[in-house]
């Protein structure tokens, strides 16, 4: 299900997300779910790193602070073996070289990735899809999918548990990805990236 760049916060495209949830689900008792978001294509290295720059200073609510704060903690006791970086951008070009791949996308890799990839994917696992989708959409939902809006809903799958939704996650995120152990994001353009976490 395609989805509007611009006034995504209407009554019209909630209702939409609902129609087309209630239609993907299979009528069983399998209520969470994994689903994935197509998303928009990073515009240039510069314009994503202050990006996330300004959203890592904003903190826009407590999950993301929990979420963010043992990243930064990451990234800062990276570089301080050697020297502290001067800004932002050199801790990233520091923390990048020092890491081919991360299977978990820790911060600040999968902005990397996300600038060099031709299509840009979302996967998440929720018990509630249908309110968790519509945070991503009206620009409520993750850090990632501030950054990188959510453009089309390319479908959901459902699970008899939580343990095995968040357990498929990882597996789905693989399918929409070509990111692997042998990446070099230095020489090699990345033809689909997927985040999860």
């Amino acid at each position: 299900m395609r989805l509007p760049v611009k006034n995504p916060n209407t009554k019209e495209v909630k209702q939409r997300i609902k129609e087309f949830v209630e239609k993907s689900h299979p009528g069983d008792e399998k209520s969470d779910s994994v689903y994935v978001l197509e998303c928009n294509k990073a515009k240039s290295k510069e314009s994503t790193i202050e990006a996330a720059k300004e959203l890592l200073e904003e903190y826009p609510n407590d999950d993301e602070k929990l979420y963010l704060d043992p990243i930064k903690e990451r990234r800062d006791n990276r570089t301080s073996s050697t020297s502290r970086p001067n800004s932002f951008e050199e801790a990233l070009d520091t923390e990048t070289k020092n890491m081919k791949y991360d299977p978990y996308i820790s911060y600040p890799a999968w902005i990397e990735y996300c600038y060099n990839a031709e299509d840009i994917y979302y996967v998440g696992w929720s018990n509630k899809v249908e309110e968790r989708i519509t945070k991503h959409v009206v620009n409520n939902g993750s850090l990632f999918t501030k950054i990188f809006s959510p453009i089309k809903i390319e479908e959901i799958r459902w699970y008899p548990s939580k343990a095995d939704a968040k357990k498929a996650e990882g597996s789905v995120a693989g399918e929409y990805s070509d990111i692997g152990p042998d990446t070099d994001l230095q020489e090699d353009s990345i033809g689909k990236y997927a985040y999860f976490f």
